[in-house]
């Protein structure tokens, strides 16, 4: 370990230990010193949380009897505004779109893991930048963006009203985070694409668009083939295009850059 390396408090959802070791060993390599715990079920995830802050949270996607969206669930609940990240055996595009969607900070493979120390240095600048209010305001937008979606007519008028509040306290904040349009429930469940306005994605295609908006709704590639009437080969050149222009890697980017535009919301 580095003289002089960065301190961090790393709670690790792995049921592998020698995973875990995998994973110490990499942020060691990327220049931080992990102070680590591991835990495998829910009630020890729920007693490490209580007892401690902790830098960020890394889980395995799956365990028996427990998962990433699950733990992802619980830290949300006890320590909101942890950067969450999900570290999975494969990647399936249905599980990331969801982990990403529910708040984790990123979706990363286990053959693929030199990208963590990149993702972990980034979540710590982002959370040492962001007012302490922030992650609770964060919070309160999800909870809010779910309720819009189950609510009757005299409850969505005073959601969006909360939402409009919310949006004014979080630029106060300096730390805006994205957020979806508020929209009527019927609209918001609808999963047609819609292309984003020109101003926010200049540079990406109508067509584009309504392979990104797809994507970030967790279909597969050859499910937005046919619901948009093309080859399979046309939505992986479509798909490599995005990541070019975008200057993205994988599906977890592409998802965030979704919600970030306002494309997609974190509940569609």
């Amino acid at each position: 370990m580095e003289q002089g390396a960065q301190d961090v408090w790393v709670l690790l959802v792995e049921d592998s230990e020698t995973d875990a070791k995998l994973l110490v060993r990499e942020l060691q390599a990327c220049g931080l010193a992990p102070h680590c715990e591991r835990v495998e079920t829910a009630v020890a995830l729920r007693g490490a949380l209580a007892e401690r802050e902790w830098s960020l949270v890394i889980s395995d996607s799956s365990m028996p009897g427990f998962d990433a969206i699950a733990a992802l669930g619980v830290t949300q609940e006890l320590r909101p505004g942890t950067p969450f990240i999900v570290v999975s055996g494969s990647m399936r595009e249905e599980t990331a779109v969801a982990a990403l969607r529910s708040g984790a900070a990123d979706f990363i493979t286990k053959d693929n893991l030199h990208r963590l120390g990149a993702a972990v240095t980034r979540e710590l600048s982002r959370t040492s930048k962001a007012e302490p209010s922030t992650a609770l305001l964060e919070v309160v937008d999800r909870r809010l963006a779910q309720a819009e979606l189950c609510g009757g007519e005299r409850c969505v008028v005073e959601i969006r009203v909360a939402r409009a509040l919310l949006a004014q306290a979080l630029s106060d904040a300096s730390a805006p985070i994205p957020s979806s349009p508020a929209r009527d429930p019927a609209a918001a469940r609808a999963d047609a694409p819609r292309p984003a306005p020109a101003a926010r994605s200049s540079n990406i295609t109508a067509r584009q668009m309504g392979v990104l908006e797809l994507i970030a709704r967790g279909h597969s590639t050859r499910e937005i083939a046919e619901r948009l009437e093309l080859s399979v080969k046309t939505v992986e050149s479509h798909r490599a295009q995005l990541l070019l222009r975008l200057g993205v890697r994988g599906v977890a980017g592409l998802v965030r850059h979704a919600i970030r535009i306002g494309l997609v919301g974190v509940d569609d």
